[in-house]
């Protein structure tokens, strides 16, 4: 059977293998199921990032603990449900990704849609926001649990990160972080 992965917009992508000038595989998702693999390589995983688009990547590392996920879930948990934000948890770093888009206004915009009465408006919702890393929770001393908490800046169109707090424990930056993410004037600063 063809391996296949629906991401969060409903695509189906199918995974295939090539080769490198090398002659070393190399992986891609398309949305041909033709000479498609039929299981994923011993090593690696499917990895969907926050805007839909699905990788095939070397099984990473986990230094982030599952209460630390937990944690994390559970302080942004309204946030998440409402779709405002994404996080990811790669190797040492947390990734809080926040909507580009207003969705309370999307929302009003496209509830009365054809596309949306026929698919639901939550999955047309799905289809549409796209996200940006805003806050990272950096694990700086993996003895002690303690993270450095970073922010997102432009600066002539090009993303950095900026120490926002020094070394604490997740739970106390958390609570720094989740006074930063406004969501509301965070979409009027921006005016999408």
């Amino acid at each position: 059977m063809i391996l296949q992965y629906t991401n969060r917009k409903g695509k189906r992508y199918f995974l295939h293998e090539g080769k490198t000038k090398k002659g070393n595989s190399r992986y891609t998702f398309s949305q041909s199921d033709k000479n498609a693999l039929t299981i994923i390589p011993d090593g690696y995983e499917i990895y969907e990032n926050p805007n839909a688009q699905v990788f095939l990547r070397r099984i990473q590392p986990k230094l982030i603990n599952e209460k630390e996920v937990v944690l994390v879930q559970e302080r942004l948990d309204d946030l998440i449900q409402k779709k405002y934000c994404k996080i990811t948890f790669e190797k040492n770093t947390i990734i809080i990704y926040l909507a580009d888009q207003h969705v309370n206004r999307v929302r009003e915009v496209i509830k009365s849609s054809p596309k949306a009465e026929n698919e639901g408006v939550e999955a047309v919702i799905n289809q549409i926001i796209t996200y940006s890393p805003v806050i990272q929770f950096v694990l700086s001393s993996e003895n002690d649990r303690l993270f450095i908490l970073k922010r997102v800046y432009y600066q002539e169109g090009e993303r950095f990160w900026e120490l926002a707090e020094n070394p604490d424990s997740l739970k106390s930056l958390l609570s720094v972080a989740r006074k930063e993410i406004d969501i509301e004037t965070y979409y009027d600063h921006f005016q999408f």
